[in-house]
């Protein structure tokens, strides 16, 4: 917690007073692209349509669209935001992948090293619950670039692996559930409502 120590006198002695300023940086996060193991960079971008709408892909390129915030919300639970447009990565009760404008429960991830430093990213929020065993569902792009639905994306497909290659840290403010998300002002046309789905139409 970053904080601004302050003096107050008073007349027996002086006492110092600890002032938390929670606008102030406060965690460090990781601003990386996520290579995914199909061959394709992790991405957010607007669909080329008459109403353009954020969707999540896969891109061969390494543009801004790729850039995103690794940020730590839990032990082992990261934040997935997109640099340019600061909208989050979330999952709904379907496991369907969506831009978020506010951080929810549903825009938290456990991240995992696989193997080989390969990474995967799986809903904290939703799983398949089975009577024996419980199912994480995960983030993942097929070869394509489609996003593909969470319950189909399995740990020990290529689907779901993905290789951060980070490019430097960055302080910010840890997310907050009752607050929008600031920075860029953006036409409504750009991004959608948290329902739109990353990939324009439906998820695979």
């Amino acid at each position: 917690m970053v904080s601004r120590l302050f003096s107050c006198a008073s007349k027996d002695e002086g006492t110092e007073l600890i002032v938390h300023n929670d606008k102030e940086p406060q965690i460090k996060a990781v601003k990386t692209r996520l290579q995914c193991r199909s061959g394709l960079n992790l991405a957010m971008k607007l669909t080329e349509e008459e109403h353009p709408k954020l969707h999540l892909c896969g891109v061969k390129s390494d543009g801004p669209e790729t850039i995103f915030y690794l940020i730590p919300v839990g032990l082992r639970q990261v934040a997935i935001q997109q640099v340019e447009t600061q909208c989050y990565i979330g999952m709904n009760a379907s496991g369907k992948l969506f831009p978020a404008e506010t951080y929810t429960n549903e825009c938290k991830f456990k991240e995992n090293v696989y193997e080989n430093y390969w990474c995967i990213y799986s809903s904290v929020q939703y799983k398949t619950v089975n009577p024996d065993k419980q199912r994480p569902w995960h983030i993942g792009i097929n070869d394509i670039g489609k996003a593909v639905r969470g319950s189909k994306a399995k740990k020990d497909k290529e689907v779901s692996h993905f290789l951060p290659q980070p490019i430097e840290m960055h302080m910010m403010r840890e997310p907050s559930q009752a607050e929008p998300l600031l920075g860029h002002s953006r036409r409504s046309s750009e991004v959608q409502h948290s329902s739109t789905e990353f990939n324009g139409s439906k998820n695979v």
